[in-house]
């Protein structure tokens, strides 16, 4: 089965919290547990420095069975990424 596309604001969040192969991020719609994609955990394998950290924005692909998982950082500034402004 492939993964749906991860694209649009809705496949961004910022990292709440890291358990054990778990991350609590925050998303345009809330709260969520997402697991790490198998190419982080192989980047994780070799790299510890490569997982998640609070306060990180991750990109993050929803699964068409249910699961989501964190595929990769957003290392540009975040201004950048998102497609909205605040309102002044």
């Amino acid at each position: 089965m492939s993964a749906a596309p991860a694209h649009g604001p809705g496949d961004l969040g910022c990292v709440l919290r890291v358990l054990d192969g778990v991350v609590v991020v925050l998303t345009g719609s809330g709260e969520l547990r997402a697991s790490y994609a198998a190419a982080l955990l192989s980047r994780v394998a070799e790299d510890p420095a490569a997982a998640p950290s609070p306060g990180e924005w991750w990109r993050l692909r929803r699964w068409p069975d249910g699961p989501v998982t964190v595929e990769h950082r957003l290392e540009q500034p975040l201004a950048r990424v998102l497609p909205w402004r605040p309102r002044r």
